[in-house]
């Protein structure tokens, strides 16, 4: 019986894993969009900034990078 009991704590510790893999994940989801909300909204407001972004596609590493020649 001893063996049975072990079995269903390791089932039970594997799922309080999960949850807590759950919620730290969904955690950083949330902080990476905050990042990315705050990082893209002054470059899309700057209008400095929008010549630079369009010539952002014609740069030979962008073309390697999507297998264009």
């Amino acid at each position: 019986m001893g063996h049975l009991r072990d079995y269903e704590g390791i089932n039970k510790l594997e799922e309080n894993l999960g949850t807590a893999k759950e919620k730290e994940l969904e955690r950083l989801k949330k902080q990476n969009l905050a990042t990315i909300k705050e990082v893209s909204h002054p470059l899309s407001t700057d209008n400095d900034i929008h010549p630079l972004i369009r010539q952002i596609p014609t740069h030979p590493w962008v073309k390697v990078v999507k297998g264009a020649k």
